[in-house]
């Protein structure tokens, strides 16, 4: 995982402070889109263009957020989906990578569905990315759980931690950051968290990867005091992240597995309260 500067430097503590202040203000989604059935397909197609094109993590987190807010205010028709996916994804690239990063526009209707393709031309997606962008009202620096995860993640492995076999801490960390990257991952397709605030997905990563990796303590005190966050107010989703490979992806809509159901608890109470 890449790392901005902001994320080492002497001023990282007080960044920190202002995504947190920032986070408080994210437009909530309402699902109200008639197509939300169709966003776990969309989701997935991204994190497969990303893959291929070598996009960070803070583009396709972005890009995933901007089609959530775009698809909650707008009727598209089902023949544009992928162009809104992959302008998404374009709009995203070009706020969070190096301009040489960001795939060209036919590049990408190239690798659309042939359906979608054939439904698109470059300048459709020109127009389509500007009116987008005037959409949200061209306020792209919203954090997400990627933001936040480009910090924790330095802090994947801290002193006193074990794991039963005693591994190296320098070899624990990159397994510990590996499997943060795959939950965080995984959160991306999750209806359930949308609106969860994203310091607290990008925490709770964390913290289930460590779980995984059967880290000892699974939360010492000085995660508590990077992150802001306790144990009790993480573990519920945490376990709920461990629970992903029963977890229905594919309905667009919430979970009604057990897990979910204490995991939307933990959120609901989370909204009425500070970290």
């Amino acid at each position: 995982m890449p790392l901005y500067s902001w994320c080492t430097s002497p001023y990282s503590a007080d960044i920190h402070r202002y995504y947190k202040s920032r986070e408080e203000h994210l437009p909530r989604i309402l699902f109200q889109s008639p197509q939300a059935g169709s966003r776990a397909s969309l989701v997935d197609w991204m994190r497969t263009v990303a893959e291929k094109y070598r996009l960070s993590k803070l583009t396709i987190h972005l890009a995933v957020y901007i089609i959530d807010r775009f698809m909650d205010t707008h009727n598209i028709a089902t023949q544009k989906l992928g162009m809104v996916a992959m302008v998404s994804l374009l709009i995203a690239s070009k706020f969070e990578d190096n301009a040489d990063k960001t795939p060209s526009i036919s590049s990408m209707i190239s690798i659309l569905a042939e359906d979608d393709r054939n439904a698109v031309t470059v300048s459709q997606a020109v127009v389509l990315e500007m009116f987008m962008l005037h959409s949200l009202n061209w306020r792209l620096g919203w954090p997400t759980a990627a933001t936040f995860a480009e910090y924790y993640t330095l802090f994947a492995v801290v002193n006193g931690d074990k794991d039963p076999i005693n591994t190296p801490h320098r070899s624990l960390k990159i397994v510990v950051q590996s499997s943060y990257d795959t939950f965080l991952d995984k959160t991306l397709m999750c209806v359930d968290l949308v609106n969860a605030a994203p310091s607290k997905i990008a925490a709770t990563c964390l913290l289930a990867a460590r779980i995984n990796n059967m880290v000892t303590p699974p939360w010492p005190e000085s995660l508590v005091t990077v992150t802001w966050y306790s144990y009790e107010r993480l573990c519920s989703i945490a376990h709920f992240l461990l629970s992903l490979d029963t977890y229905d992806f594919e309905s667009g809509y919430s979970s009604s597995s057990p897990e979910a159901r204490s995991m939307r608890e933990s959120l609901e109470q989370d909204s009425s309260s500070t970290p």
